[in-house]
């Protein structure tokens, strides 16, 4: 019963873990879509360029963080469940 207890407790921890990245996505999006307005305004190409390449380092740092507290996250739900 205990271990049911603390698979769950994983499970939830993954879920909110899931929704904090997703979020924390949000502001690449923001520069993203910033970048591309910029361009349709004529600002510097260099503008442009920093705001776009700053929101794809964001968003890489962001999925690699990610995919390493999911493999963590999911290794110690494994153990969990053959305890």
């Amino acid at each position: 019963m205990e271990n049911k207890k603390h698979e769950m407790e994983l499970l939830v921890h993954m879920f909110f873990g899931t929704l904090i990245f997703s979020v924390l996505a949000m502001p690449a999006v923001g520069l993203d879509l910033a970048a591309q307005w910029a361009t349709s305004i004529g600002v510097s190409k260099f503008t442009a360029a920093a705001l776009s390449g700053s929101s794809d380092i964001l968003l890489a740092m962001d999925l690699t963080l990610f995919a390493a507290y999911i493999s963590k996250t999911s290794w110690l739900f494994v153990k969990e469940m053959f305890k």
